[in-house]
């Protein structure tokens, strides 16, 4: 049984989950964790402090010292990263659990990556097909994350719904409308973050006045780059600290200046941080900009909590909240069938953006589109003294005809009305209607017939169509309009 946890970002997923596990002992409970051992070191710390004896809990490789006739072993809880070293003795255990015991509970955290239940996996990646192999031995399946784009475009079908309650006013529970842009020029921004002299004294005003609420630098990822920052800063009087490689600090009590950058991307909480200053990489995918907005969640909100940053890359991460609401709808409406999940997002207007590394798309495809179709002027009745006029005049793009069958248009299972909306009364150069063929039949044997190849009226700026209302035909003339662009999802 496949399960997600429907919930906001930062809202707690993985805690949700730790309980769920204390109250469930009886079988095997699997967390798989993201790469960093960090994440590893988060979730035994909190089942150690909910009164878990360390003799119930098996962390990574320790799986190779345990027999596989061990009865105890299989009301355990095991927690290991992402990597393929564990699979084989790992796949033997849940097979067992499977057929000799209670099963196994696997909590997926941060799955979007991992190609789910992909149609086509990403080739260059061995775990993520590990995972999902792993996955199949499991009796029930909980996938964790703080975007769903991954989950929305795979092939899984999922059974339940995990809905996390609505934050309350109390809680103080900042999410990303919450937060406030401090714009900023990017180069002397990229100069600092890389580790080079601080001489923009916006960012040094910036860092005395909110280092007492805590601040989350996100570095260049050298670490060289970061130490840099950090001497830089300590000799001007802050308080910093580093994570990366071997510069540990617990996340949970940090607080003042924090620099990072992967160990800060995903699956961190940073109780005592508030503020964050960041510059985005050329073409970041919408799932890292929602994943490295580190400081939303419980009790997080201030009267004003600030991100730092360009206004271009700003509004780089307001499109991928926006496009990461369209995700969630996606699967608000179509959980449990992924062929009409899949049928829906097509159809949405999406930013210009990439979702995921196109390896990790599961075939889909992005395509942009810069330019609208609208109706201009009055509609004029049908008659066939008018289709000669304006097929004269050259800018007609059909004409009424009939066909042997009688039967009303289909498309999937739309009523007449929508089709009639949707596809017949558009432009036809516009994506809905040069998708079907050069014959579109509608009602009573009576049918439009293109006249004009598809890349004509892709192309033309100017063109007459017919349209269908109160059983009555009309030409419609429609106008090639430049727009922002838009991005259509398709597979």
């Amino acid at each position: 049984m496949n399960k997600y946890i429907k919930k906001k970002v930062q809202q707690g997923g993985s805690s949700w989950a730790l309980n769920n596990c204390l109250q469930n002992r009886d079988r095997l409970n699997l967390f798989i964790c993201d790469t960093s051992d960090v994440q590893v070191t988060q979730v035994v710390d909190r089942l150690l402090k909910s009164g878990v004896p360390s003799s119930d809990l098996v962390i990574k490789d320790e799986i190779n010292k345990y027999s596989i006739k061990d009865k105890e072993l299989y009301t355990k809880i095991i927690i290991i990263n992402k990597h393929p070293s564990y699979s084989e003795r790992l796949a033997l255990i849940l097979s067992i659990a499977k057929s000799m015991y209670n099963g196994t509970v696997l909590y997926w955290d941060e799955s979007d990556y991992d190609s789910p239940n992909y149609e086509l996996p990403d080739p260059k990646s061995q775990k993520d097909e590990i995972l999902t192999a792993l996955a199949s031995h499991c009796k029930e399946v909980v996938m964790i994350t703080a975007t769903v784009a991954g989950l929305a475009l795979s092939e899984t079908d999922f059974e339940g719904v995990i809905e996390l309650e609505e934050p309350k006013l109390k809680d103080n529970f900042l999410e990303f409308k919450d937060l406030e842009n401090v714009s900023i020029d990017k180069d002397y921004l990229i100069d600092f973050l890389s580790g080079n002299k601080l001489t923009d004294p916006k960012i040094e005003d910036f860092l005395k006045t909110y280092q007492s609420e805590g601040i989350l630098i996100r570095a260049n990822h050298r670490i060289e780059g970061m130490e840099n920052i950090h001497n830089q800063l300590t000799d001007k009087g802050f308080k910093t600290s580093v994570l990366a490689g071997s510069s540990y600090v617990d996340p949970t009590s940090v607080k003042d200046i924090l620099i990072s950058y992967k160990m800060a991307l995903r699956g961190i909480t940073f109780p005592f941080i508030h503020h964050m200053i960041l510059a985005l990489p050329k073409n970041p995918t919408f799932a890292d900009l929602v994943q490295l907005l580190r400081i939303l969640g419980w009790n997080k909100k201030l009267d004003n909590n600030y991100v730092m940053c360009s206004a271009e890359d700003w509004q780089k991460i307001k499109d991928a909240h926006v496009a990461e609401e369209i995700y969630k709808q996606s699967l608000e409406l179509h959980a449990n069938d992924h062929k009409k999940r899949h049928a829906w997002l097509k159809e949405q207007d999406f930013p210009k953006g990439l979702p995921l590394p196109n390896s990790k798309l599961n075939g889909w495809k992005r395509k942009t589109k810069h330019y609208t179709h609208e109706p201009v002027g009055n509609k004029i009745p049908y008659s066939p003294q008018a289709e000669e006029i304006l097929n004269i005049q050259g800018q007609l793009a059909e004409v009424l005809t009939t066909v042997p069958n009688t039967d009303d248009i289909k498309w999937g299972g739309r009523s007449f009305e929508k089709i009639i909306s949707d596809m017949i009364n558009q432009s036809p150069g516009g994506k809905a209607r040069l998708e079907r063929g050069d014959v579109q039949r509608v009602r009573k044997g009576q049918a439009i017939k293109r006249i004009k190849t598809k890349n004509e009226l892709a192309e033309a700026d100017l063109l007459y169509g017919l349209v269908f209302e109160d059983n009555e035909w009309f030409f419609q003339q429609w106008k090639k309009i430049a727009k922002t662009a838009k991005t259509r999802m398709e597979k």
